[in-house]
């Protein structure tokens, strides 16, 4: 198309060749109407649009000039759309087909760039599969006026399982910790239980390149897979894998050197290397009990090479300079290799604005106050990737991005750009319930951690029924008065139905916190005023202490304090990948408080993260205890004080039934005084709002500390879920086997984080 028009008016328009869309499309798209201004370069523009929407096989415009009037023919060929699919092969997986692949392709033209991406993907997700020599082909068939069918056919193939994998040219790694490295598996008992040792292409390229990476990791730089060949059986559909290795030679790291680095000493720089340093413990244990394979610090490693050359770039952008260049040359003597990185400074760089974007429900001032980089402050990677991990925390949001952009007129000067996707943060829920225990109930909650947008903590509960009858409403302001201080109070009565007794708590509390060092620490004091009643005793406990003081007190007034230090470095509350929270209550009643009894309760907790595999999986060890202690006599510490383990919840113990570990009276368990429970998960983290995981869980509780005994835990293994709903929060189940009583149990649980 040629135009060398000035600014002039369109007259006539005339479309030509679109068959399966009307012609008003076309001059909607050019918005080429009689009488409308005509400007080439907006025009340019239009026709870039028409184009890129994707429906057009070819294009076509003319233009004839009549004084001042602009005249146009458009010729335009159009593709139809896509319908729908007809498999002549084997269809895999339906549902999942379904869902992902064909529900995108399908309202798309059927271009012939479209078909292709769509060929390929099918082709993909076969070999995903597990099919070998797969063969697909597409045509298509007329649906309707603007519409076609895509016939896909040909041949997916056949599953094989893999017999054997056989290394040639690795003399110096063995075959089983290569083996260890791969997705694909040889086939063997369990695996044949479990149905697996499938033969995947797609995972066996990527098996190609991780072999690849290993020797690059541990001191031969210059190895290589040089090919791989795959022997079908096809009497048996299993295959073996051959793979064919040139190792080269072990090499070492031998000098390091810095060239140009001025604002920063070589000693500085040289503590950021990691080169020569032992491994941490996990790194050790991987090496040891999966690869078994010894680790050798001095190896040369490429990993290690790009860890230090990041740790380089991130000091300098710590200081301002992001427009550093950290260059590593390497040269080799004999089997050793010299490494100097070449450091070009570049100018410091300040910060002119910081813009929020998206927030269409979250106050700026809600956002801003959780940043640690502010205009006119140069720039500051540690401090903004803090600011990055506050915002996730918050558990407001999506997603987060995070970008800057260069000022045009002045080089030493960027923007940045926080662009946040808000999530539902509100909780709510409704209904009625009948159960044997607790009998017909009804019940209503609304939580909402961001109300109005403020950053403000609103929760309020109602249930209704014979033996529940609870009302608490709470509010929390975590920033009072502009500063990172935490102001709230609540008011409740709660009932709780205990099996052999029930309790009542009536009251009202005032919490205050504040940050402590920096801003994952923090302390917060609780005062809690209650009147408290226990009632229906079971004549299971006569002759007991606990009997006779709760049948002879209608109500006792409770006054306490619970003071709670807590250190939380985790990325993110729910679903997190890394970092590890201590937190540490400590609640005093009585005494100089006031009250009717006294006793003094600690549960610390200690929780760490610890990220395996690009984030996806991750190791998550807990491990808790309590203790409580009365100031005068031990029956005067309220029912549900006591520990009890069992079921979900802040004490739950998978694998055994609600509140079944404990110190019983006959055939009831009041709970313990003393408390002690390990977890351990595996989580396979599908995305942000949802992981799988496998566990293995041990605890119990005990009366007195003479009685504890870490040899008698009551312990489970098992496997489940756990998914975040909008306006429900968070949502469980697990399937655990108790090593205790040999049995199953499933429990399932809906609520808080």
């Amino acid at each position: 198309m040629w135009l060398f028009l000035t600014a002039q008016v369109i007259g006539d328009v005339q479309v030509e060749g679109l068959k399966y869309r009307p012609q008003e499309t076309a001059k909607s798209y050019l918005k080429a109407y009689p009488g409308r201004p005509f400007s080439p370069l907006m025009f340019r523009t239009y026709v870039y649009n028409f184009y890129r929407a994707g429906f057009l096989d070819t294009l076509l415009i003319y233009s004839s000039r009549r004084n001042d009037t602009v005249d146009l023919l458009i010729k335009a060929v159009d593709v139809p759309s896509i319908v729908g699919f007809d498999f002549k092969i084997q269809k895999v997986n339906s549902k999942e087909l379904n869902d992902s692949l064909l529900k995108f392709y399908k309202g798309l033209p059927a271009t012939d760039y479209n078909l292709f991406k769509l060929k390929k993907e099918l082709t993909e997700f076969y070999e995903k599969a597990g099919y070998v020599n797969t063969d697909i082909r597409l045509r298509t068939v007329k649906a309707g006026p603007a519409g076609v069918r895509v016939v896909v056919e040909g041949n997916v193939g056949e599953k094989y399982r893999i017999k054997k994998i056989v290394f040639h040219g690795n003399e110096n790694i063995p075959d089983h910790t290569l083996r260890s490295i791969m997705q694909n598996r040889e086939l063997n008992f369990w695996r044949k239980v479990i149905r697996g040792g499938w033969l995947s292409m797609k995972k066996l390229r990527e098996d190609i390149k991780r072999i690849e990476e290993f020797y690059h990791d541990n001191g031969y730089p210059d190895a290589e897979v040089d090919s791989f060949r795959v022997i079908y059986d096809s009497r048996d559909y299993m295959a073996t894998i051959n793979i064919y290795i040139t190792e080269g030679r072990k090499k070492y790291f031998g000098n390091v050197a810095f060239e140009g680095n001025e604002k920063f000493s070589d000693s500085t720089l040289y503590g950021l290397i990691t080169f020569n340093k032992p491994p941490d413990i996990l790194t050790r244990a991987k090496y040891r009990f999966v690869y078994k394979f010894p680790y050798d610090p001095r190896a040369y490693s490429q990993k290690k090479v790009m860890e230090s050359l990041q740790n380089i770039s991130g000091l300098y952008a710590d200081s301002g300079y992001l427009y550093v260049q950290v260059n590593p040359e390497e040269k080799t003597r004999d089997s050793v290799i010299d490494i100097t990185f070449h450091i070009k400074e570049n100018w410091k760089v300040k910060i002119r604005k910081v813009n929020i974007v998206n927030n269409h429900r979250t106050w700026e001032e809600v956002i801003r106050r959780e940043l640690f980089v502010f205009p006119g402050d140069y720039f500051n990677r540690s401090k903004l990737m803090l600011s990055y991990r506050n915002l996730y925390y918050l558990n407001y949001f999506q997603n987060i991005g995070i970008d800057f952009k260069p000022v045009p007129e002045d080089s030493t000067q960027v923007d940045l750009v926080i662009k946040v996707e808000e999530k539902p943060t509100g909780q709510f829920g409704g209904g009625a319930s009948y159960s044997q225990l607790e009998g017909f109930f009804v019940n209503a909650s609304i939580r909402q951690p961001n109300f109005m947008g403020r950053g403000w903590n609103l929760s309020l509960l109602v249930e209704y029924g014979i033996y529940r009858k609870n009302f608490s409403l709470s509010f929390t302001d975590p920033w009072f008065g502009g500063e990172p201080t935490m102001l709230g109070g609540s008011i409740y009565s709660t009932s709780r139905y205990l099996y052999t007794f029930n309790q009542r708590n009536t009251g009202l509390s005032i919490t205050y916190g504040k940050r402590l060092w920096n801003v994952f620490s923090k302390i917060s004091l609780r005062y809690a005023l209650e009147y408290i009643s226990v009632s229906d005793i079971s004549p299971l406990y006569e002759g007991t202490p606990f009997y006779d003081f709760w049948t002879t007190h209608e109500k006792i007034l409770l006054s306490s304090i619970t003071t709670t230090f807590t250190y939380d470095t985790r990325n993110r509350i729910f679903n997190a990948s890394r970092g590890f929270k201590v937190e540490v209550p400590w609640k005093v009643a009585g005494g100089p408080l006031g009250g009717d009894i006294g006793y003094t309760k600690i549960l610390p907790e200690f929780q760490i993260y610890i990220p395996q595999y690009r984030d996806k999986i991750v190791a998550w060890t807990r491990i808790n205890w309590g203790s409580i202690f009365s100031i005068l006599y031990p029956q005067q510490i309220p029912p549900d004080e006591y520990f009890a383990l069992g079921d979900v919840g802040y004490f739950g113990l998978r694998g055994y039934d609600l509140r079944s570990i404990g110190t019983r009276v006959g055939k009831t368990v009041l709970g313990g005084r003393h408390f002690f429970r390990f977890t351990f998960e595996e989580h396979f983290r599908v995305n942000d709002q949802l992981y799988l995981l496998a566990f293995y869980e041990a605890g119990n509780a005990w009366w007195s500390l003479k009685t504890v005994d870490f040899t008698r835990l009551y312990d489970a293994v098992g496997v489940g879920f756990r998914v975040e709903v909008p306006m429900l929060g968070v949502m469980g189940f697990d399937f655990a086997y108790s090593l205790k009583n040999r049995e199953w149990k499933t429990h399932f649980q809906m609520g808080y984080y």
